[in-house]
């Protein structure tokens, strides 16, 4: 294992070789990858709609609630990939649109949304039972939420129609209590967000004042504190968000500023947090907002949505390609680039929730394998906990040792490659 010194000088010289590359790229103005980028049609939805809510479970997508014209939808639709077809699974507690629905430990947890409401449902899929938890502190809806770290975060949205929050509660499942913390710098309505590496990234909205919003803020549940990123190119609500290797896309909205209902944009940005930096992305082949996004299987489903009063029933999905800029894998960003002086090993280093850090040397393949988990677990799939073999830190007279992660434990980790 390489000592701290070592890895200190292999990654400023990864830093210094990555600089001098990018000079030569920018200065010469070569195009080394293609653009692969691709968005196809896949099964539509079981109806127009837009104001729904996309979520991945054990492999496969849920769709949930909506709103068409004047009407709002309780359904609960199920997408398998492999099948390529949609099939009814449930039905919520009451009608139910603009929410933004989020998953731990296998159930789906609804707060809010419209008609507006303060009740926070769960479901079971496995059981297909609902249960409730303690009520939101007060009416919401068009608001983002995430888990991380096991609690529920809920962040801005509105209580009524002329109005934007900046407020955030969190929720603990384990104690069913609401608690209030620190506020976005900006409040919005009809926004959305993500979760990249235990910190939480707030995307877009409108608020009464600043009218559309392109600001982006970062939370970092660990400090309890909100900071703002560069801005998306272009101020939009009603936009869905995913993630694929660590980047996010902001994908569509409606771009109006004197209108809720339209028009929409097929606009797709990507922002890499780790250079906070946005880069053009291919467009949807539908121009729409108030649509909803997910992650799965390193594609991107895209669902629904509006323009100018016109609804869908479309069901888009985006493959990224290699143009050079994402990477192949999660991970660090140019990992894709045969040019870029990429180890073969690393050091892993997992901050638990306690604040206790573990330290792995590990193949890249072996760091890779516990990112896919950590982000199937996240998107709502996968173990509750990942074994990571501790080679040669493998001390006594035991044929291997391994050390168990638990999913809801980690609140960081850190990979800083290096050859051997």
């Amino acid at each position: 294992m390489p000592t701290k010194a070592q890895r200190g000088e292999i990654v400023l010289k990864r830093i210094f070789t990555v600089f001098i590359i990018c000079i030569v790229f920018l200065s010469t103005g070569t195009q080394i990858f293609a653009e692969q980028n691709e968005w196809t049609s896949v099964t539509d939805l079981t109806k127009t709609i837009d104001r729904v809510n996309l979520l991945a479970i054990d492999g496969k997508i849920y769709s949930i609630g909506g709103h068409d014209q004047n009407k709002f939808y309780d359904t609960i639709d199920v997408y398998d990939p492999e099948a390529k077809t949609w099939t009814q699974k449930g039905k919520l507690p009451a009608v139910r649109g603009t929410v933004n629905a989020a998953v731990y430990d296998g159930k789906i947890y609804i707060v809010g949304g419209e008609p507006i409401n303060n009740k926070l449902d769960i479901y079971d899929p496995l059981k297909n039972e609902w249960t409730q938890g303690k009520s939101f502190p007060n009416d919401v809806a068009g608001y983002a939420a995430q888990f991380v770290n096991g609690k529920l975060l809920v962040i801005g949205g509105f209580t009524k129609y002329t109005d934007s929050s900046d407020k955030v509660y969190e929720y603990d499942p384990s104690t069913n209590i609401w608690t209030e913390k620190a506020h976005l710098s900006t409040p919005r309505r009809y926004t959305t967000s993500v979760l990249v590496n235990g910190k939480v990234y707030v995307i877009g909205g409108i608020n009464e004042l600043k009218g559309m919003l392109s600001s982006i803020e970062e939370y970092d549940p660990q400090n309890n504190t909100w900071t703002t990123k560069s801005p998306m190119s272009t101020p939009r609500m009603g936009l869905a968000s995913a993630v694929l290797n660590n980047e996010i896309y902001a994908i569509g909205g409606n771009t109006a500023t004197d209108k809720i209902s339209g028009p929409g944009t097929a606009e797709v940005e990507k922002y890499n947090p780790k250079t906070d930096t946005w880069s053009k992305v291919t467009s949807m082949p539908t121009a729409r907002g108030f649509l909803s996004a997910v992650s799965l299987n390193n594609s991107i489903y895209v669902a629904g949505g509006s323009n100018k009063s016109v609804y869908f029933s479309v069901f888009e999905k985006y493959t990224p390609g290699d143009d050079g800029t994402s990477p192949s894998q999660p991970g660090e960003p140019g990992t894709s680039q045969p040019d870029n002086p990429v180890g073969d090993r690393a050091i892993m280093v997992v901050t638990l929730t306690t604040g206790l850090e573990k330290e792995f040397d590990l193949s890249m393949k072996e760091v890779n394998d516990f990112i896919s988990w950590y982000e199937g677990k996240q998107a709502g799939s996968g173990s509750a906990s990942y074994a990571i073999n501790k080679h040669d830190n493998n001390k006594g007279p035991f044929s291997s040792r391994k050390d168990y992660m638990l999913f809801d434990r980690i609140l960081t980790f850190e990979v800083s490659e290096y050859t051997k």
